[in-house]
């Protein structure tokens, strides 16, 4: 995650910076000639942007990534949210998508969900299916237009 690899780089920058201490420990007076106070402020201030970017790069990835819903689904009609008759099948399973989608992402998976879903309407005098999802999604079949199946199908 974000927050064990922004760890993991300050604990390499102090590891770096105390080997650095110990090697100018180490040389003594020859380090000082090769490096003056100022040279060390420089590499400091070169280190923090470096490590400021990586640590926002890791937070705005972590923020980009899907989160997960969980939903209780009951076949009892007391606890469900009345959903209004008017509103289209792409309306009311559209609707919980993410708003970033475009309208045209979120037809496409609006009709997989409901092929998913075996979703299909039936002529009332002979029982055959009528239509495909395509179709319905596209003539903005209403949710008061289903059956109670169809109805629970949608929840």
């Amino acid at each position: 995650s974000g927050g064990t690899l922004m760890t993991a780089a300050l604990i390499t920058g102090a590891i770096g910076a105390v080997a650095a201490i110990c090697i100018g420990v180490l040389l003594g007076e020859r380090a000082q000639r090769l490096m003056q106070w100022w040279h060390w402020i420089v590499v400091l201030f070169s280190c923090l942007p470096i490590l400021v970017s990586v640590k926002a790069l890791l937070d705005w990835r972590q923020g980009t990534q899907a989160r997960h819903l969980v939903v209780h689904v009951s076949s009892d009609s007391q606890d469900k949210e009345s959903l209004p008759d008017g509103k289209t099948l792409e309306k009311v399973i559209g609707e919980v998508f993410p708003g970033k989608l475009s309208q045209a992402e979120r037809r496409s998976r609006v009709v997989a969900l409901l092929r998913a879903g075996g979703f299909q309407m039936y002529n009332q005098k002979t029982g055959e299916p009528v239509g495909t999802p395509e179709d319905y999604v596209r003539d903005g079949l209403c949710y008061g237009q289903l059956s109670g199946g169809q109805r629970h199908l949608m929840y």
